[in-house]
């Protein structure tokens, strides 16, 4: 049995990154748990679900002999998080799958789950590598998440991509009728692509808020984020991603600027219109002066129409889809959008005025 001392703060703080993958959902009761690994005066803990890991650690404040053991995520989270005291312990009996948390004045059982049952996770080496900006690769992870869903027919659509081509990286988020693209440098020469799958993207995001820079290692059957304080473990799908850089290649018949603020009001205003978001639509009207948006819906005898002056525009008109078109709208950051329409059934373009490599697409309603 070993007695060993935490930090409340310091252990919450950690679980919550290191047990991301844990899961009461899964149907092994093993992966429900964390895996605690106690080496010098060092805590690591890790979590896996079938598909990917994490682990991240913190110091602990005094050193012990090597141990790790297996406890349910949940249980001890939620307890600890409950505690008063600032400090506790857990005594570890591995022999009798028992620990014992304790305080000055409380104790509380836990079993604990044979820590030789838990999957043992195999690196992989001869891997192209990588670094990316920590908040750089999050920002991504959050404006392209929205765009995605799980479609076990179309990985496409529920993946980060991820190009890398002469020192710059281009990342896409694709769903048939919708698009996320941004860009940026960085210090690989080589031609590369890695998809990310959105399994991995809550985790992912909470170990990349802790850290500055990321080593990405692009592994045959596996992605690898190595940072300071964290490591995530990413299974690959065996599937070929889209050519994405065909649909950048449409030309734009003008361009306008429009407070992203009053764009978003009136979309936002057009959903009320229709009794189905999913379906509802709105019009762009373009002219040499302005745009007419117009949302109707005749069944319920309601109808949106609004002017909005911009300059730069022609006589041109689109429909949308509301529901999809906010989506897009949503993805980009700046005060004003820079709205480039290309043709009838082209897609239509969201730019960022401020971030000026970001965009956002979607396709027009066709007749």
């Amino acid at each position: 049995m070993m007695r060993i001392k935490f930090n409340k703060k310091d252990f919450l703080n950690a679980i919550k990154t290191g047990g991301s993958f844990s899961s009461k959902r899964t149907p092994l009761p093993i992966l429900q748990s964390v895996k605690v690994q106690i080496v010098d005066n060092t805590c690591w803990l890790l979590s896996y679900n079938d598909k990917n890991a994490i682990k991240t650690h913190f110091k602990l404040e005094e050193s012990y002999k090597n141990i790790e053991f297996c406890i349910d995520k949940d249980d001890i989270e939620n307890y600890v998080s409950l505690l008063m005291e600032d400090y506790f312990d857990i005594d570890v009996d591995n022999e009798k799958l028992n620990a014992i948390v304790s305080t000055p004045n409380s104790t509380m059982n836990f079993p604990l789950h044979d820590v030789r049952v838990y999957p043992t996770l195999a690196q992989e080496v001869n891997c192209d590598t990588f670094t990316l900006d920590a908040n750089l690769l999050g920002y991504w992870i959050q404006k392209g998440m929205p765009l995605l869903e799980y479609d076990e027919f179309q990985p496409n659509n529920q993946h980060l991509h991820l190009f890398i081509k002469d020192n710059k990286v281009d990342v896409f988020a694709f769903n048939f009728d919708k698009m996320y693209h941004d860009s940026a440098y960085i210090d690989y020469e080589g031609e590369l692509k890695v998809s990310i799958d959105m399994s991995a993207f809550a985790a992912l995001r909470k170990a990349l808020s802790n850290e500055q820079k990321v080593t990405i290692k692009n592994g045959e059957k596996n992605i690898i984020v190595i940072g300071d304080n964290s490591m995530l473990l990413i299974r690959k799908y065996d599937f070929k991603p889209l050519d994405f850089y065909m649909l950048l290649k449409y030309q734009p018949l003008f361009e306008v600027e429009i407070d992203k603020k009053i764009f978003h009001s009136i979309v936002s205003r057009a959903i009320y219109v229709q009794d189905d978001t999913k379906t509802g639509t709105m019009t762009l009207n373009f002219d040499e002066t302005g745009i007419t948006f117009v949302s109707e819906n005749m069944e319920l005898n309601k109808k949106l129409e609004e002017r909005v002056e911009v300059v730069g525009g022609k006589e041109f008109k689109q429909t949308f889809i509301l529901q999809k078109l906010l989506l897009v709208l949503n993805s980009i950051s700046s005060d004003k959008v820079v709205i480039r329409p290309c043709g009838q059934n082209a897609l239509f373009e969201i730019g960022n005025t401020e971030y000026t490599t970001e965009s956002g697409y979607i396709s027009p309603c066709r007749d």
